[in-house]
């Protein structure tokens, strides 16, 4: 579960912007704040179905914005090459540029 939950995190960090504003609300209380459904349904002013309802649709949403785009992937591969390059590399120049791409 805290794996799925790191995961839907970091989709939330690329993705946010593309949902709607109830469901980037309600994942953000709920994900990033670590609020309860009854906490998000009351900061919300919603019921807890009504926030049930909309962070299954943002996930939904995060989900095949992934799928379609693939940025959160690509993103991982790109650090994931940048690490073996820093294990694998002497010449600082090229060291130096892996750092880089890690530090983005």
């Amino acid at each position: 579960m805290e794996d799925r939950r790191a995961y839907l995190s970091l989709l939330y960090d690329c993705y946010a912007g593309a949902l709607t504003d109830r469901c980037r609300d309600a994942l953000d209380l709920y994900y990033n704040d670590d609020l309860s459904l009854a906490e998000v349904a009351e900061h919300l002013g919603i019921t807890r179905q009504g926030v049930r309802d909309a962070l299954q649709r943002g996930q939904e949403q995060l989900e095949f914005l992934e799928r379609s785009l693939g940025f959160v992937a690509r993103e991982a591969a790109y650090k994931r090459a940048a690490r073996s390059i820093l294990e694998k590399s002497t010449d600082e120049a090229v060291r130096a540029e892996a750092e880089k791409i890690l530090a983005l």
